[in-house]
Parts: structure tokens; sequence; C-alpha cells
């Protein structure tokens, strides 16, 4: 001890903190005393190979969970799935940490963020079944689900080549009557209830995807920054 702080001729290494600055201080009382102080660093490559990435990794497939085709029976199962691991790793990481409320680690923090969205998506799968099992001849597809559509068509067509069609092909389809006129002369332009979900996997696809970007940035520039 001195002005070179604690000596650490007789430290062991450990593997879990870092020893990054020590020092000492003599206050001037009735009795002798001294108060050590020793800044520890924790080592993060252990948390961040077995609990960050996997976590971010879980939060892209949680995304994936539009790509899944509602038709197969399978996404219902698959999203709860990815919730699960979640909450599994939210329990993980809970228990690592020491019940504190005046700090709140930003790995919670960030997987609350994901899990809230997992139950978003979750809640989003279980209508898309529900609308699946609608049929269009008793329970038609409503303007704005239609409006929706087309706007998601719109979108669609901004980013992808449109599909060139032979003045055939084109003659053929002018040809065709139009079986999807209602009653008062409203056309629902042949729109299905599986074309209301594709639209909506197409929109919550996309947001999710920015959602998770966003939160996946800004809780890592905030645990870069606190760590400097």
């Amino acid at each position: 001890m001195g002005t070179r702080g604690v000596l650490l001729d007789e430290y062991v290494p450990n593997a879990s903190w870092e020893v990054v600055e020590t020092s000492a201080e003599e206050i001037n009382t009735d009795e002798a005393a001294v108060v050590f102080h020793i800044k520890l660093k924790r080592r993060p490559r252990f948390y961040i190979i077995n609990i960050v990435i996997p976590i971010i990794f879980l939060s892209i497939l949680n995304v994936f969970s539009f790509v899944l085709p509602v038709t197969s029976g399978e996404r219902a199962g698959y999203s709860i799935t990815v919730f699960l691991s979640l909450a599994v790793f939210l329990t993980i990481v809970s228990d690592q940490l020491p019940n504190n409320s005046e700090n709140t680690s930003l790995l919670a923090v960030y997987i609350m963020l994901i899990t809230g969205l997992s139950t978003f998506i979750v809640m989003v799968c279980m209508i898309q079944l529900r609308l699946q099992s609608w049929n269009e001849s008793r329970k038609p597809v409503t303007k704005f689900y239609r409006f929706f559509v087309n706007a998601c068509k719109f979108l669609q067509c901004k980013t992808c080549k449109r599909k060139s069609i032979s003045p055939k092909e084109e003659e053929e389809e002018k040809s065709k009557p139009n079986l999807h006129d209602d009653d008062d002369g409203d056309d629902v332009n042949g729109v299905t209830w599986l074309e209301v979900i594709h639209a909506m996997d197409y929109v919550f696809f996309t947001a999710s995807m920015l959602y998770t970007f966003i939160c996946t940035v800004v809780i890592g520039t905030v645990a870069i920054n606190a760590e400097n």
C-alpha cells in the first residue's frame, strides 16, 4: 500500500473479474483508519458468447415468424417456442443479477423489449389463424381490409419489377367475366382472407425487423458508452 495503491503481489487473477484500478486513503480520526478503493471490471466474453449473441439470434428468429406460411399450421407453435426461449433467457439473466431496483441491467431491458414484441407476434399469429378459417362467401372481405391489401401491393410493386404481360394474355384477362362484384356494384377485386394475411405478414415483418434493429442498436450503443 502507498502511492501505488493496493499492492497486488499476492493477487491471483480471476476468470470473471479484472482489477482495473486500486487506491488507498488514510482518514484522519482519533483512531488509525485506511479506506481501500478497488475498481473491478467484469470480463464480458462469457456473457457475450453464451447470453448476448443467442438472444440477438432469437430476436431475429422472432421476426421470421411472419415468413412461415400460415397455411403450414406451424406458425403459432413456432412463435410460442421463441417466446418461451426468451422467457428462459430472461430468467437466467435475472438469477445472475442482484435484487436491485435502483439500477436495471441493459440486457434485461433488451430482453423485455424483445419479449414484448414476441407477445405481440403471438397475438397477431392467433388473429391470422382466425382469419384463415373465414370463408369469403359467408364473411366477405370488408372495404378496410381491401384497402389494406391494395396498399401493401402498391408498396411491394415499388421494390420489384412489374411482370410483363403479352398482348394475348392481356386480351384473355379482359375477356374474363368479373365474378366478384357485389350486389351494389362494389368490386372486391378478388381479395381473399389469405391475401389479407399475406399483406399483414409484409407489414408486420417490416415493422418488427425495424423495431428489433432499433432496439439492438440503441441498447448496444448505450452499453458501449456506459462501459467507456
